[in-house]
């Protein structure tokens, strides 16, 4: 089967979590393209491994987010590894690193020497994006949960870059002096969304 196919049967599918986008997405992923018009270059190619994207599929169409069963989700035009044990960043999350590099550049100048501390850093997204950036820079991410900080530091090492990753609860471990502290913590939408 080709990827033009294989596209326009998940279409035809109607189900909630196959959109357009996670199509497109699980299609480059099979093909290893870096964007869709990688994609459609190669859209009359057969897909190369028609066992393991249907196994996707159908993980995909019960309802698991499909950054979790690809094991990656994009931010700010990169992946980061995530899995069950992190959240998967939102659009919002973007919004946020690119606001808070603004405002850090703005008021410290584009090459500082600061400390910042990405409290409850999750995969690490963070704490990442701003070490990639403020290179002079020490970052600090914590987070009380283990395997969030093993995630972390796989992202960080896939990025080339040093983040100093603690375990503790909020900024127990920090003694240094912070000038940039950022949070990006997980909200619920209303009362109902909890489960008690």
């Amino acid at each position: 089967m080709t990827y033009r196919e294989k596209y326009f049967e998940l279409k035809n599918l109607n189900n909630k979590y196959l959109t357009n986008n996670v199509i497109k997405t699980i299609l480059m992923d099979d093909g290893g393209f870096n964007d869709f018009l990688g994609l459609l270059a190669k859209f009359d190619e057969a897909i190369k491994d028609e066992n393991k994207l249907n196994g996707y599929i159908e993980r995909i169409k019960a309802g698991e987010p499909y950054q979790y069963v690809l094991g990656y989700a994009y931010f700010v035009n990169s992946n980061y590894k995530v899995t069950p044990d992190v959240l998967i960043p939102r659009q919002e999350t973007e919004q946020l690193a690119v606001s808070v590099m603004s405002t850090i550049v703005k008021m410290f100048g584009k090459d500082p020497k600061l400390t910042i501390v990405d409290v409850g850093t999750g995969s690490g997204i963070l704490a990442i994006y701003l070490k990639e950036y403020f290179k002079n820079s020490v970052v600090i991410g914590t987070d009380i949960s283990p395997k969030c900080l093993r995630i972390a530091g796989e992202n960080a090492a896939k990025h080339n870059v040093f983040v100093d990753f603690r375990q503790c609860n909020m900024m127990d471990t920090i003694n240094e002096k912070i000038d940039v502290v950022i949070s990006n913590p997980p909200y619920i939408l209303n009362a109902s969304s909890v489960a008690l």
